[in-house]
């Protein structure tokens, strides 16, 4: 029989909690308009992990990659509820290393930056006209014969 400060019920609980939130945010469609529309509370209980992942989503940050393990259960926790609700995406792996390359390619294939912007295509350079010391450099003429 479990009390009312059984471990197992209160994660439960906040499991619920947790989903509720995040299927109202999918629904207003981002966490502005949920609060806005009242479907999500000004002022919240919850935890720091799920507080992180909420402020990181009103920053639009909605791709997350990391090793998760023994140090990282709950903020894994928060990122499963809000994946299912098709808030966030989450991409697991096995290292560090990997987790730093992997975030390079998925920039790099989704085209954003840290900051979660579109970067614009970058313009090809052209060599400049001054060397390293300021000065005009001087045009080479190839003569094509003699």
């Amino acid at each position: 029989m479990h009390t009312h400060n059984d471990p197992v019920i209160e994660r439960e609980k906040l499991a619920e909690v947790r989903t509720q939130r995040a299927q109202a945010i999918a629904a207003a469609g981002c966490v502005e308009e949920a609060m806005a529309t009242g479907a999500l509370p000004h002022r919240i209980d919850a935890t720091l992990s799920e507080l992180i992942v909420l402020g990181l989503l009103r920053q639009s940050v909605c791709a997350y990659v990391g090793v998760f393990g023994h140090g990282s259960t709950e903020i894994g926790e928060v990122l499963r509820v809000y994946e299912q609700a098709g808030l966030v995406r989450l991409y697991p792996v096995r290292h560090e290393t990997e987790a730093s390359h992997a975030a390079a390619a998925l920039r790099w294939v989704t085209r954003k930056s840290r900051s979660g912007h579109f970067n614009r295509p970058r313009r090809p350079t052209r060599p400049s006209r001054f060397d390293h010391t300021g000065q005009r450099r001087a045009r080479r003429v190839v003569s094509a014969g003699r």
